[in-house]
């Protein structure tokens, strides 16, 4: 059976992220396994909502693809595609390019304060980000 052009696209779009961790600076001492003994329910939280939003909405697994590559493609993973305005500050939620580029944010932050009570400040909004830009390939399979 041939793939839709969506399926096609997230089946593209996981290649270039399994690509992409391969050239990972193995310097930062970065651990795939890291919340498996930081906080062990994480990731389960993160792919449980992330499967809710696409079987809702299957084009959400472009949008948390999207807000990943947004993220990531500049200066590195921060999340900063999150940040909201203060007094002092224009976010980048606000700003002209991301303009278009919300939609999903308002279910990161579901994920993040979840994720805040099962383990408090462990979790970054980064790799939140990161994990709903994976399962939401995965579960756009399902």
């Amino acid at each position: 059976m041939s793939a839709t052009f969506p399926e096609f696209k997230l089946r593209i779009c996981l290649l270039l992220c399994i690509i992409g961790t391969g050239f990972a600076d193995s310097a930062n001492d970065l651990r795939p396994d890291f919340y498996k003994s930081q906080c062990p329910q994480a990731l389960e939280a993160i792919k449980a909502e992330i499967t809710s939003a696409v079987r809702k909405e299957p084009a959400m697994g472009l949008v948390f693809f999207r807000l990943h590559f947004i993220d990531c493609v500049v200066q590195g993973c921060d999340a900063s595609n999150l940040l909201k305005d203060t007094a002092n500050f224009t976010g980048e939620q606000s700003a002209i390019p991301s303009l278009d580029s919300r939609n999903g944010t308002d279910i990161i932050e579901k994920i993040k304060a979840r994720v805040e009570k099962l383990c408090p400040g462990v979790v970054s909004c980064a790799d939140i980000v990161a994990f709903a830009a994976r399962d939401s390939v995965v579960a756009g399979w399902k």
